[in-house]
């Protein structure tokens, strides 16, 4: 695996998440509600290899899934490429294959596919590795699924910010809404070190199909090593953006901007939000969704109420745009996984509907198989209006030590698709992709 002072920063809070907790047998819980979501296909890529990390990233939406596998060497090393699939490609919820995509300039240590999106006809891949001659300045990709053929996923164009350097990590994370495409670079120094930015682009900005640049987006306190961009996401005409905060104290916040908020087209600061019970290490941001009135943040590093640092298990908080004043976005909910400790509760998320999955790398098993990952399933209105209930939890049916399911996960409709990209699957870190239905008992 190709490696430099940007990677160790960009993947600086998976290692040390991945390595440093503990865990313990789960109970299973859930409220018995006649709704779950269960286990319904198992993904692997058709020419899986080693060390693939088949799954690092996904997205789903409608009938449309794409995987990423940040380490497929392709005809070098950690080139990275992505797979698509269709729900009834080869059958009824057949999950079928029907392209592989990889960069059309790809490079040794591009990790093309570390970060997926997908709205309709519009996919976005970024890659935040070596690109060029500039280390790790990071590429984002957009493709059109019938541009060159029916399904063929063409690439229309490649996405660089338009003060991009080296390091910056541009593309680490990356959030589709329509013709809005919104790209975090992490690592961007900016005025200091490791400050991070946000930047927008829209699809006819500059000329059709152009996707030019229409604004950069930076934290209004930003300081050294915040790493603003860590997570980006966006819904309509506002965005959520992650600062895990990779400083003295990693608390980590959240930022939300308006599209319009000081006039057309000019993403303005709403207001930054913390955990109302934030402490040191929690990584506040390292998870983030919007939709709508809806902000879901993860902090998987969040102690909870199972004690000191360090012990991570997890938690996930709930805002609402008027709470507590307009456009206040104050919290309405906090869903802790005080059980597990180490469990990394929190690492992803993501909201469709009234429905919302969080997964945690370091739970299921049994015995010395510990390790799986698990991911839940809440409800807006289960046992309570706005209560955010448990349905369920689930595990992978052939779940194995350290696979780290849960470390992706992308929600639509009746479906969710988690990664799980540590996955050895017959050989090493090959990586899989799991779909869970929702059934109706």
């Amino acid at each position: 695996m190709i490696r430099n002072s940007y990677w160790v920063m960009a993947f600086a809070i998976t290692t040390s998440l991945l390595f440093s907790g503990c865990g313990t047998n789960p109970e299973d819980p859930g409220p018995g509600s006649s709704i779950s979501f269960q286990e319904s296909k198992i993904i692997v890529a058709g020419d899986i290899q080693d060390m693939d990390e088949f799954g690092n990233s996904v997205a789903i939406d409608g009938d449309s899934l794409v995987v990423g596998a940040r380490s497929e060497d392709g005809a070098g090393l950690d080139r990275g490429a992505v797979y698509l699939y269709d729900r009834n490609q080869g059958g009824a919820d057949a999950w079928g294959e029907v392209k592989k995509i990889i960069a059309s300039d790809a490079q040794d240590g591009d990790m093309f596919g570390q970060a997926v999106d997908i709205g309709g006809d519009i996919l976005a891949v970024g890659a935040a590795g070596p690109i060029g001659s500039t280390t790790g300045r990071g590429a984002v990709y957009i493709y059109y699924r019938n541009l060159g053929g029916v399904d063929n996923w063409g690439e229309v164009t490649r996405i660089v910010g338009n003060d991009s350097v080296q390091e910056d990590s541009f593309g680490l994370s990356v959030a589709l809404a329509g013709d809005c495409l919104i790209v975090g670079a992490p690592a961007k120094g900016g005025a200091g070190y490791l400050r991070g930015a946000a930047y927008v682009f829209y699809r006819d900005q500059g000329g059709n199909d152009a996707w030019g640049q229409a604004a950069q987006i930076e934290a209004a306190d930003t300081h050294d090593l915040e790493c603003f961009g860590f997570r980006v996401a966006v819904s309509s005409d506002r965005a959520v953006v992650g600062a895990i905060g990779m400083n003295s104290s990693d608390t980590g916040s959240a930022y939300v901007f308006d599209r319009n908020r000081f006039g057309t087209d000019v993403w303005g600061q709403v207001v930054k939000i913390t955990a109302s019970d934030a402490q040191p290490e929690d990584q506040f941001g390292i998870s983030a969704v919007i939709v709508g009135d809806t902000i879901i943040i993860g902090a998987a590093c969040e102690d909870g109420q199972s004690g000191g640092i360090g012990d991570n298990p997890g938690s996930v908080y709930i805002y609402s745009r008027n709470q507590g004043g307009a456009d206040a976005w104050g919290e309405v909910r906090k869903l802790s996984n005080s059980e597990e400790e180490g469990a990394f509760f929190g690492i992803s998320v993501d909201l469709s509907g009234e429905f919302l999955v969080v997964g945690a790398l370091y739970i299921g098993g049994s015995g010395l198989n510990r390790y799986f990952g698990a991911i839940y399933f809440f409800s807006k209105n289960e046992e309570g209006a706005n209560n955010w209930g448990l349905l369920n939890r689930a595990t992978a049916s052939d779940g194995e030590d350290f696979d780290f399911l849960g470390m992706s996960a992308s929600f639509s409709g009746n479906y969710a698709v988690v990664g799980a990209p540590n996955k050895n699957g017959g050989g090493t870190k090959r990586g899989a992709a799991y779909i869970f239905k929702k059934v109706e008992q």
